[in-house]
């Protein structure tokens, strides 16, 4: 397996993560929100939090190999 291959699956595993992370979070508070006007509101803790920990992701992955260790 090429390099180039393992990186583009790696980008391809941290978006579809990301999409179901949020998927998942804005399903499940729209399920128990009490109003729709909340519904937002409630999930922004865990979209923010879904966001950060892909952007943390996306910081380790570009680091050198020996950083990784």
């Amino acid at each position: 397996m090429g390099e180039s291959l393992r990186s583009n699956l790696q980008w391809v595993a941290f978006i579809g993560a990301l999409y179901l992370a949020i998927r998942v979070g804005v399903a499940v508070v729209r399920r128990n929100a009490a109003q729709s006007r909340l519904t937002f509101r409630t999930a922004l803790p865990i979209l923010l939090f879904a966001i950060a920990y892909t952007v943390l992701n996306i910081i380790v992955l570009s680091a050198p190999m020996a950083h990784r260790h």
